[in-house]
């Protein structure tokens, strides 16, 4: 019988061990090192002072051309300096290294994302700030200037401003004890993560419901936003605190004034479309269309009512021309796309 040669056998296997832990340990060396950066900063990025729109272009309108500043920006560089003092405090970022984004820089970015409607890819692109960057940055400002100037723009709940915009409704618009026009308006975004068909509307697209009302003056006194696309206007305006606040009779509204002297008094009124339920407060339209024909005082009155009840398309026209974020589909996802236009409830 032959024998076995273990001293062979054992030799073969600890080479195979040996290989075995060497190859381990390579594929680790070359997984670590595929996991490093190649750059702590993108070298395009490095050039921000001297080729980013804050630092170039911003600031050569800023001292030449009024104008094109004005169409840039959307408003006067006093208007922009005025609106840096007020909400820097609140966006300045603290000095880790050289390079600090400034309050300038954060708010030129802001405006012109949501003056141009371009992808955050390409505010990333122009101002030479990181894509994560831009994504918070623009998070944190929205944030801000909503906290800040919300309680300076909006109406606050008061009898003598209310009599006060009803006054100016009938000088400019002839509707007597008329306190404001109030519509909705779908803001178009992409499909969110895992929402479904929360968002979708009618239209074939997602998008959250800007519910508002506005004076004669094409100034928005209060708004809702935050409703889902599906929502009806009339549902979004039951649901809302501005229909809760319509419906109790909270908002402070005058009390009633006779308008001439043949009628009796007559409430202070908002003026809506179809969409909205006729209450003492709110005033719609006589329903007819089509082959159906109202009598003349009817479709008078749907005249006058129509004359008034425009101003908050033209509000939302104004609004979507000067800042064209509206009008395209926001390409962003759910909280950052929240963060431009929702008011948590109504503010009033």
């Amino acid at each position: 019988m032959v024998g076995y040669n273990y001293y062979n056998y054992n030799t073969e296997v600890h080479r195979r061990k040996v290989l075995l832990v060497y190859l381990y340990m390579l594929h680790k060396k070359k997984r670590k090192q595929r996991s490093k950066p190649r750059w702590y900063i993108k070298p395009f990025l490095k050039e921000r002072r001297v080729h980013g729109h804050c630092h170039c272009l911003t600031n050569e309108q800023q001292l030449s051309n009024s104008a094109l500043y004005q169409n840039f920006m959307r408003m006067s560089s006093t208007t922009f300096e005025e609106l840096t003092c007020i909400i820097g405090i609140k966006i300045k970022r603290i000095p880790s290294r050289p390079d600090v984004l400034s309050v300038g820089e954060i708010l030129s970015a802001t405006l012109r994302y949501l003056a141009s409607g371009e992808s955050m890819t390409s505010i990333m692109f122009s101002f030479r700030i990181g894509q994560s960057t831009v994504s918070n940055l623009i998070l944190q400002c929205c944030t801000v200037l909503w906290d800040t100037l919300s309680p300076k723009v909006l109406l606050m709940p008061d009898t003598n401003k209310w009599a006060q915009l009803a006054k100016e409704f009938e000088n400019k618009w002839q509707m007597p004890n008329c306190l404001g026009s109030i519509d909705g308006k779908h803001i178009v975004h992409q499909a969110f993560a895992n929402t479904g068909s929360t968002n979708f509307n009618y239209k074939g697209s997602h998008s959250i419901i800007l519910l508002a009302m506005c004076d004669a003056s094409y100034n928005f006194t209060v708004v809702d936003i935050g409703a889902p696309g599906r929502c009806s206007d009339g549902g979004v305006f039951s649901s809302s605190e501005m229909g809760k606040g319509f419906l109790n009779k909270t908002l402070s509204f005058p009390i009633e004034k006779e308008i001439d002297n043949k009628s009796g008094p007559i409430p202070y009124y908002a003026v809506g479309d179809e969409a909205f339920p006729l209450l003492e407060n709110l005033m719609r339209p006589y329903p007819g269309r089509g082959k159906k024909r109202l009598p003349l005082n009817e479709s008078i009155f749907n005249y006058r009512l129509s004359r008034s009840r425009r101003t908050i398309e033209n509000t939302f026209g104004i609004m979507s021309s000067k800042w064209r974020v509206f009008r395209k589909p926001i390409i962003a996802g759910e909280k950052n796309s929240y963060c431009n236009y929702k008011s948590r409830g109504c503010t009033a």
